[in-house]
């Protein structure tokens, strides 16, 4: 027992020798340099301020904030990004135990005879002997160079990165539910324009053909063809945009996570401009870290330069070490007789020197990786500083646009008007009153599709930014109900 606790003491010294040594070889990890560094957008309230959770609750649609919910619970591209962050999850613990000591366990026993009596030749009774050799074994790693620590680091920046693709995820299909509703409710309202211009010009066609029965002036077979030709314009394009609303639904379902269908209920269409003022001015290198995407590329670089110090770390030596303690006994009772004890400590040092240049290739392998893993980190930052510069432009010149077409509606409306009182006293033809007509619905389409055009720049600064503009105290309306 002497000569064994001796040989533990040189053993465990020369183990704290050996880890004293301990280094970690390859590059500290920094952040590139971006575009975004010293960029600033154009508009009022620094964006940074504002809140990355909930951020669909500024729209203040109860309608909008059921489907998202309903979504976030069933959506099946959200399964796989929670499935992919539990496979992360179980290789950080693997990198992790990597670390950490290894207990086996043995077991052994023989049954040996041998002849009985005296001599070479001798016959008598045979004898008989069992033994059994349970044991222990314990082995562990010495990190000399940090590769293990490194493998860890690089599954936890892993991990983090599935998280925030999960997170990327999540923005994107409340944003993809955003727009459906939108595209939902901006169809309701040019199939509720339509309706309106089927009855106007089905009456127009009646008052024409009345006309043109009894012989009045100013009234042809001309003006009854072109009215039945207005009258069945307005029909296909209703067709059209039923088709549109069906399609628009299955795209909904499938959000959802249920099987397509015409129609996905109880939506109505939205308020005629988003309630909630957009954010403004500040400075892009905000979005590195509130954008999720952008955080999961930037961590997973992260992890390629931890892999350039485990591939560096491939070329210096590695130190295993193992104990084993094993008892010896011919009795079941006697087993774990510390009297009955054996032991033994080893260390395995191991150094690759030369395999054919696999291992400096290995090397330029994660160099490689980490170079091109950094150009398209950046080139993401430029994206993102694109999609936000694009959404505000939109929203900008959407808005001025909007403000121009209820101009021009409102004329619109009163030209055909006139246009109707000028024909009903016969001074002037039905052809100019189909044309007012047909100015008319196309400058309230215009308006329609405009202001859901409106509603999307909205959705679509608010994905771009990573988050909303409103205060996380912020709760749905359940009164909300549409436009007034």
């Amino acid at each position: 027992m002497t000569t064994t606790m001796m040989s533990c003491s040189k053993a465990a010294a020369l183990v704290a020798l050996l880890l004293a040594s301990c280094t970690q070889v390859g590059p500290t990890y920094e952040r590139p340099a971006t575009d975004a560094d010293d960029a600033v957008f154009v508009r009022g309230d620094n964006p940074a301020a504002a809140s990355l959770d909930r951020w669909w609750l500024a729209f203040e649609d109860a309608t909008l904030n059921d489907l998202v919910e309903t979504a976030l619970n069933h959506n099946l591209d959200l399964e796989i990004v929670g499935a992919n962050l539990l496979e992360a999850e179980a290789l950080l613990r693997s990198a992790h135990g990597a670390r950490l000591p290894t207990l086996g366990a043995t077991f052994g026993a023989t049954r040996s005879t041998a002849p009985g009596g005296n001599g070479p030749f001798a016959s008598g009774n045979r004898t008989y002997a069992t033994a059994f050799e349970p044991g222990l074994v314990v082995g562990w790693e010495a990190d000399l160079f940090g590769q293990l620590r490194r493998s860890e680091r690089a599954a936890f920046a892993e991990v983090l990165a599935s998280a925030n693709d999960r997170d990327a995820v999540v923005h994107a299909t409340v944003a993809a539910v955003a727009r459906a509703r939108i595209v939902i409710s901006t169809t309701l309202r040019r199939i509720a324009l339509f309706d309106d211009l089927i009855r106007s010009r089905t009456d127009t066609l009646s008052i024409v053909e009345r006309r043109f029965d009894r012989g009045l002036r100013n009234t042809s077979s001309l003006d009854v063809y072109s009215a039945r030709e207005n009258l069945s314009a307005a029909r296909a394009n209703h067709t059209a945009l039923l088709r549109e609303l069906e399609l628009a639904h299955n795209a909904l379902s499938v959000l959802l996570g249920r099987a397509p269908s015409e129609n996905v209920g109880g939506i109505t269409p939205l308020g005629l401009v988003p309630p909630q003022p957009l954010p403004s001015e500040g400075t892009p290198l905000a979005l590195l870290d509130r954008r999720p995407d952008l955080r999961a590329s930037e961590l997973r670089l992260a992890a390629a330069n931890e892999r350039i110090g485990i591939a560096l770390a491939d070329l210096y030596p590695s130190l295993r070490l193992s104990a084993a303690a094993a008892w010896s006994e011919d009795e079941l009772s006697d087993l774990f007789n510390i009297n009955e004890v054996f032991a033994n400590i080893a260390g395995d040092l191991f150094w690759r020197l030369y395999e054919g240049g696999r291992l400096d290739a290995a090397v330029d392998v994660a160099e490689a990786r980490f170079a091109a893993l950094t150009a398209d980190y950046r080139q993401r930052v430029l994206r993102a500083m694109r999609d936000v510069g694009d959404a505000l432009v939109a929203e900008r010149r959407t808005s001025e646009r909007v403000a121009q077409l209820e101009t021009r509606t409102e004329a619109a409306r009163i030209a055909e008007s006139l246009a109707r009182e000028r024909y009903a006293k016969g001074l002037e033809s039905v052809l100019f009153v189909l044309e007012s007509e047909r100015l008319r619905q196309v400058a309230e389409d215009l308006l329609i599709l405009e202001r859901g055009a409106l509603w999307t720049s909205h959705v679509d600064l608010a994905l771009a930014l990573g988050g909303s503009w409103i205060d996380d105290s912020v709760e749905p309306n359940a009164e909300s109900e549409g436009a007034p």
